[in-house]
């Protein structure tokens, strides 16, 4: 799979929808959550995600392509073999909604993604502002 993140998740929409002919389905509020799946005859091709705080401040706008790790190796053993063979890990594993996620470069530094989606989490709901002081 590929996902484009982006600043301006309704400008990308637009633009690749118009030039792709994408069918566009909002996942989300389109403000707390702006994610959309863009897909061609009911079949899902590419996830569009607006950036946002989790993504430094100066970080343009990108494709990331995702490889599925087969669940019995693992996303936390891939990263291990990444860096045995000289890559980088820019992302440590985490759990999200969609599977096990790391995102690594390889031995040119090219950014892609792994994730092993057999390991699911249940979503937690995301607030406007993650106040420290809120007891």
């Amino acid at each position: 799979m590929a996902e484009l993140n982006t600043r301006d998740g309704a400008a990308a929409d637009e633009f690749f929808g118009e030039l792709c002919h994408y069918d566009i389905t909002q996942i989300g509020d389109g403000h707390r959550l702006d994610y959309a799946s863009w897909s061609v005859d009911g079949t899902e091709v590419i996830g569009r995600q607006k950036m946002g705080r989790e993504f430094p401040y100066a970080e343009r706008s990108h494709w990331m392509v995702y490889f599925n790790a087969a669940p019995e190796i693992g996303t936390d053993s891939v990263a291990y073999r990444v860096l045995e063979l000289g890559g980088r890990v820019t992302v440590e594993p985490y759990d999200t909604p969609f599977g096990r996620i790391t995102v690594v470069e390889d031995h040119a530094g090219m950014a892609f993604s792994v994730i092993d989606q057999s390991r699911v989490i249940e979503a937690e709901p995301r607030t406007e502002v993650d106040d420290p002081y809120d007891d």
